[in-house]
C-alpha cells in the first residue's frame, strides 16, 4: 500500500516535522523458519546475549510481537520464541516514536531510537541493529540503514563466538517506487532479485543462475562475513535460497503528530491546584560539544520534578530557538534521564558552525514548561 505526498496533503514548502512514526520489520522468511541448529531464529528487544537472562520482549520504544494471518497479535516471550516456526504466526519487531521530516518534493527521512536483536541458531549467534534511519529521495528510491553489532562465529562451530566491533550506518535495505503519505501507511518492498554481492575467497560464492537469485545490500552482507552468517543474506544455490529475500516492511504515519516549530505552549492552569503541583520541573541538557556533519547525536536530558509532584507525563523537546530538533514522549517519576535523538539529518540541517541548543518540557495539566540552560554545540564539516 503506497500513498502519496502531494498538494492534497498541504505539505508546506518548508516541510513537515512529525513525531510518532512506527516501523515494523520481520526480516525474512528465513527468520521465521527453523534453523539447522536450535529451535528458531528469534527476535528480541535490546541487546541480547542469546539467552533467557538477556531476552526482552520490549525495551524503550522497541517491542517484539507475534501476528496471526488474521491480524491479531500477542506479545512475544522467551517461552514462545519458536512460535513462528509452526507457521501460525509471524514474529516482527515494532519501533515506535520515529521522528520524520517530510518535504514537499516527496522526499522524507524518518529516524528511530532503539535496538533489536536477531538471535540466530536459537541464540548461539546473536547480532543486533540499532537506531534505524529511513531515507526516501524525491524519485521514490531510498534506503533503510542501522548500526549493527554482534558476535562472530562459523557455521562449522557456531557455539564458539567472539564479540565484533559495531559498524555504523549499514544499509539494511534499498528500494524504489515508494511514495510516502505523512498521514498513512507505506509498505516497502526491498530490492533483492538481481542484486549482486561481492563474495571474497573462502566463502560460498553467490549463485547468479537460479531464478530469483539476488542479495541484501553489500554492507549488510559484508558485516555477516564476520558473523559467519553471510550466506543467509544472498543466493548460494542451496535449498533455502527461496527464504532469503527480505520481507516487506511497513512505515506507519497514521498516529504521528506534527511537531510545532514555535515557542512552548502555555499549560492549562487550575487555580485549585497546590502551588507545588504548578512548579516547573528542573531540566538539564547534556550533549556532545563537538559533532561532525553526517553524525547523529543522542542528547541526554535529566528531568527532576519539584517536591509534591509525583510524576510528569508529556514531552521533552530539544530545540534551537523556535526550531524543534528532537522530541521524546516521556513519563517521569521523581526524576530520570531521557535520551532525545538528534539524527544525522538534523545535524546536517544545522550545518557547520556554533549552535545554541535548549531542552524544555512540554506541559501537562500539573506542570508548567521548563527550560534548561543553553548548550553550545559546534558542528564541524564532514570529514573527507
Amino acid at each position: 500500500m503506497r500513498l502519496t505526498v502531494g498538494p492534497r496533503l498541504s505539505v508546506p514548502a518548508e516541510g513537515l516535522s512529525l513525531d510518532g512514526v512506527v516501523l515494523e520489520w520481520s526480516g525474512s522468511e528465513e527468520l521465521q523458519a527453523a534453523p539447522p541448529f536450535g529451535s528458531s531464529n528469534y527476535l528480541s528487544a535490546g541487546i541480547s546475549d542469546g539467552d533467557e537472562a538477556t531476552y526482552r520482549q520490549s525495551e524503550g520504544e522497541v517491542e517484539v510481537v507475534h501476528v496471526t494471518g488474521g491480524g491479531s497479535e500477542s506479545a512475544a516471550s522467551y517461552a514462545t520464541r519458536a512460535a513462528q516456526v509452526g507457521g501460525g504466526v509471524t514474529q516482527l519487531v515494532r519501533l515506535s516514536g520515529g521522528a520524520a521530516e517530510v518535504a514537499a518534493d516527496g522526499s522524507a527521512t524518518v529516524e528511530w531510537s532503539g535496538t533489536w536483536s536477531v538471535n540466530f541458531y536459537d541464540g548461539l549467534v546473536p547480532f543486533w541493529l540499532s537506531d534505524p534511519v529511513l531515507t526516501v529521495d524525491p524519485d521514490g528510491t531510498g534506503t533503510l540503514t542501522a548500526d549493527v553489532d554482534g558476535y562472530g562465529s562459523t557455521m562449522e562451530s557456531p557455539e564458539q563466538r567472539s564479540p565484533l566491533d559495531e559498524v555504523e550506518d549499514v544499509t539494511i535495505a534499498t528500494f524504489g517506487g515508494v511514495e510516502v503519505d505523512p498521514a498513512g501507511v507505506v509498505r516497502i518492498d526491498p530490492d533483492y532479485a538481481g542484486v549482486e554481492a561481492d563474495v571474497p575467497d573462502g566463502f560460498t560464492p553467490q549463485n547468479r543462475v537460479n531464478p530469483g537469485w539476488g542479495a541484501w545490500p553489500q554492507g549488510f552482507v559484508d558485516f555477516h562475513f564476520a558473523t559467519g552468517l553471510s550466506s543467509y543474506w544472498y543466493s548460494s544455490g542451496g535449498a533455502a535460497d527461496a527464504k532469503k529475500p527480505p520481507a516487506p516492511f511497513t512505515v506507519d504515519f497514521t498516529d504521528a503528530e506534527p511537531v510545532e516549530g514555535g515557542g512552548e505552549p502555555e499549560p492549562p492552569v487550575d487555580d485549585d491546584e497546590p502551588a507545588a503541583a504548578k512548579a516547573a520541573p528542573v531540566v538539564d541538557l547534556k550533549v556532545k560539544r563537538k559533532v561532525r556533519v553526517g553524525k547523529k547525536v543522542k542528547a541526554r536530558v535529566t528531568v527532576t520534578l519539584p517536591a509534591g509532584v509525583a510524576s510528569y507525563s508529556g514531552q521533552v523537546v530539544v530545540r534551537e530557538g523556535s526550531r524543534v530538533l528532537g522530541v521524546k514522549r516521556v513519563t517521569v517519576a521523581s526524576g530520570g534521564v531521557v535520551k532525545v535523538k538528534l539524527g544525522k539529518a538534523v545535524v546536517r540541517r544545522l550545518g557547520p558552525g556554533r549552535h545554541f541548543l535548549i531542552a524544555a518540557v512540554r506541559p501537562s495539566a500539573t506542570t508548567e514548561a521548563a527550560t534548561s540552560d543553553v548548550v553550545v554545540v559546534k558542528v564541524r564539516k564532514r570529514k573527507r
